[in-house]
């Protein structure tokens, strides 16, 4: 989340609706990568007759099978202990039975937990390769038990995780038992994060949150996560979440041209902070990239200091998801004086 300041004098995004043709417009084709942690703190402290494996394989299964009338989602999987291995990528199985029997046999072989290389193999192998069909909306679900090992890349979790969202990715994690670091897993998950990070108490409740992905992935009206509230009686600790609704894109209802106008004056904001508003620019516009490629969306940059000076226009990058991308975090920055009223003038011109 960006200071207030930095919202009050940094960004001013213009909104304009087009009429939209008769019928909605569809979003692209759906690729969603499972990156399964299967460390050896998955097996330890059982409580009940069911394997904790057992309950994250069956509840992928089940998301699996509630989506097999959606011929256009693509599944892969990625597990990882003290390394990470491809189970089978995007372009793999296009049959129901042949995914489930191939999750079935992934193997919880323990380790530690390297979720930093796990990231990493999902941004080469495979959101970077032929299997990950152009224009589509890439889904990465993370399920993890616990913290990443401190002499497994530890520090390089944050880094790689933004490598990752700059390509596109929304990426959502599940974070089973009090283990768990909420904080930094909020820091990983694309924004807003009460709309991609949830956290349990137990393996039991994974069960109860299948819904809540294939509603996520399908792009369906959905509760998410908003808050987390921990209370403990006895040895007993529960988790409760507050809820708020929100819709993820799978079909577009309107159209819109966004124009960014952009303070990239060195009144109250230096190149630290710009930078940190071109990397929550990468953030929104990531939300928006199924829309954005199926020219729905289109988007213009204005920047601005004593003076505004154009970016790009709104046909520039029309459908060019990773071409919009490229030149929002190159966008660079002026200094001087903050005349934000030549800024947001100069949008209009568009």
């Amino acid at each position: 989340m960006l200071p207030w300041t930095l919202w009050a004098i940094a960004v001013v995004a213009i909104l304009t609706i087009r009429p939209s043709s008769a019928a909605d417009i569809h979003c692209r084709d759906i690729d969603v990568l499972f990156v399964i942690d299967h460390s050896g703190s998955i097996s330890d402290n059982e409580e009940v007759s069911i394997s904790n494996w057992n309950y994250i394989i069956d509840a992928l299964v089940d998301v699996v099978r509630a989506t097999a009338r959606y011929t256009s989602i693509r599944y892969a999987a990625i597990s990882y202990g003290t390394t990470a291995q491809l189970e089978f990528n995007l372009d793999r199985y296009t049959g129901t039975l042949e995914l489930i029997i191939a999750l079935r046999s992934i193997r919880n072989s323990g380790g530690n937990t390297n979720t930093t290389g796990a990231l990493r193999l999902s941004r080469t192998e495979v959101w970077s390769s032929l299997a990950n069909r152009p224009a589509t909306y890439d889904v990465l679900v993370l399920l993890t038990d616990g913290v990443p090992s401190l002499n497994f890349e530890a520090e390089g979790l944050v880094p790689e995780a933004d490598r990752v969202k700059a390509l596109g990715v929304r990426l959502i994690v599940i974070g089973v038992t009090t283990a768990v670091n909420d904080a930094l897993m909020m820091r990983i998950v694309s924004r807003p994060v009460s709309e991609n990070y949830f956290r349990l108490a137990n393996f039991s409740q994974l069960t109860g949150i299948v819904e809540t992905l294939l509603q996520c992935i399908t792009g369906t009206p959905i509760t998410f996560t908003t808050s987390l509230t921990t209370t403990t009686t006895g040895s007993t600790t529960t988790t409760r979440i507050g809820p708020t609704t929100a819709f993820i894109p799978g079909v577009c209802h309107h159209q819109a041209d966004v124009v960014i106008v952009l303070d990239a004056s060195g009144g109250r904001m230096n190149f630290e902070q710009f930078r940190a508003v071109r990397l929550f620019l990468v953030d929104m516009l990531t939300e928006l990239r199924s829309v954005i490629e199926t020219g729905a969306v289109r988007v213009g940059m204005v920047r601005f200091a004593d003076s505004a000076m154009y970016t790009f226009n709104l046909n520039t990058f029309q459908r060019d998801f990773a071409g919009l991308i490229e030149a929002v975090q190159t966008a660079e920055y002026i200094g001087g004086g903050t005349n934000t009223g030549v800024g947001a003038s100069r949008h209009t011109q568009y």
